[in-house]
This record gives C-alpha cells, sequence and structure tokens, in this order.
C-alpha cells in the first residue's frame, strides 16, 4: 500500500483526496495480517477505561484469541452468539478465548448490558463507546474479528464461523497449550 501511494504524483499526495487516501493505507497497515493487535482504550462497561494489550499474552494464555467486534442492535452479530458460545464451550479449556467489543453508542449502553446478559455471553466483554476505535481500526462491516495467535499478531480477519470452527478443529486438539 506504502509503494501504491508513493506512486502518486506529489499534487495528489498532497490533496484533500490523496491525504484521506494516506490514512487509509495507514490504518489498514495497523491492522495487516502479521502484524501486532494494536494497544486500544477500551470502556469496561462501568465508566471504566482499560488499556486492551495483547502483549499481555504470554505462556498459559490462550493459543488462539477471537476479537469480536459488534453491537448490540446488529442482526448479524447477536445471530453468530449460538455459534460462538459453542466453539467457547468446546474449545476454552483447548486453548480458545474471545474478547467481543461492541462499538454501541454512549445512548446504547443499557441495551449492549442487556443483550451481554439476555445471551449469558462467558467471555470478556469492553465497550468501545460510539465505535471511535473501530473507526480508527478501518472497521466498517459488523461483526468483524480479528483471529490472534499466542503472540498477539494476527492470523486472519473477518473470518466466518465455519472457517473459525476448521481453524480450532486444527489447532486445539487436545488440552496442552
Amino acid at each position: 500500500l506504502h509503494n501504491a501511494f508513493k506512486s502518486l504524483g506529489s499534487n495528489l499526495q498532497r490533496s484533500d483526496i490523496g491525504i484521506e487516501t494516506k490514512s487509509i493505507f495507514d490504518k489498514a497497515k495497523r491492522v495487516a495480517i502479521g502484524s501486532s493487535f494494536p494497544k486500544i482504550q477500551l470502556s469496561d462497561g462501568n465508566n471504566k477505561i482499560v488499556s486492551y494489550d495483547l502483549s499481555r499474552l504470554s505462556d498459559g494464555h490462550p493459543k488462539l484469541l477471537l476479537i469480536d467486534f459488534w453491537y448490540s442492535n446488529c442482526g448479524p452479530c447477536i445471530a453468530q452468539f449460538g455459534k460462538l458460545k459453542q466453539l467457547f464451550k468446546k474449545y476454552h479449556d483447548k486453548g480458545f478465548d474471545i474478547n467481543s467489543i461492541s462499538t454501541d453508542a454512549t445512548s446504547k449502553i443499557g441495551s449492549w448490558k442487556s443483550v451481554v446478559a439476555k445471551y449469558a455471553l462467558p467471555w470478556d466483554q469492553y465497550l468501545d463507546i460510539n465505535g471511535a476505535i473501530a473507526k480508527d481500526l478501518n472497521i466498517n462491516t459488523f461483526p468483524f474479528n480479528f483471529l490472534i495467535d499466542e503472540n498477539g499478531n494476527i492470523l486472519k480477519k473477518h473470518i466466518s464461523m465455519v472457517e473459525l470452527e476448521e481453524i480450532l478443529k486444527n489447532e486445539c486438539k487436545d488440552n496442552s497449550i
């Protein structure tokens, strides 16, 4: 992407369109496959800001982590909860974990909490209030996910539940992590 941008003429690079294009390229680079998932600031849903930093992953932590971006009024997001709960139950003890990050607006925090409770989601829940982080990470479709390895690196993104299940079958075969 960097080379594509450099191939544009200098006038185009400095134009409003060029500046916006560079911003999009820079955002895409932050979450490219193989890169470390960036450190971000999220809410715990109780007005407390937490640093979400995957460098905390080390021995004894998940072999695979799914970071799932969603929001409480997203039908496709909610529709995948059943499959996610099934995969979590089956593979959690074998090295798989999930962290959900909702992009609900401030006015929808109550709805977010209700959905989490209604579906009894057993994994960690975070809130990206008003979707500011998602926007910064170039996420514009929902649900959107990242599959992260034990070192905090992005293995895959925007994967289907079918693909996730196949990966888990291959990577989480036994209890030795």
